[in-house]
């Protein structure tokens, strides 16, 4: 018996394209975390501790640091083995890994 697998399009990227691919869905992760907390704050101006506010911050925060981590290490990686990292979602997706 043949086993028939499905190929995804992870199978043909290296293991530094996916932790870019994983440094930008943090980035987007990241943006939207603070987008809806944002939201939040906005619709409850006088009240910090209104219904989903500590939650939706401690999200943005913890989110914000496992990409600042996440980065940073990223960095020092690519500084000692000359590889680039986007500085933006857009120059993922035009091809400058």
């Amino acid at each position: 018996m043949t086993s028939k697998s499905k190929t995804s399009a992870t199978d043909d990227m290296t293991a530094w394209e996916m932790a870019l691919s994983v440094l930008v869905g943090l980035r987007k992760t990241e943006a939207k975390a603070l987008e809806e907390y944002r939201t939040l704050q906005a619709a409850n101006p006088r009240n910090p501790f209104a219904r989903g506010m500590t939650g939706a911050y401690n999200l943005a925060q913890t989110i914000g640091e496992a990409r600042y981590v996440f980065e940073y290490e990223l960095r020092r990686i690519a500084g000692s083995s000359n590889r680039t990292i986007p500085e933006r979602e857009k120059d993922a997706k035009n091809g400058r890994l």
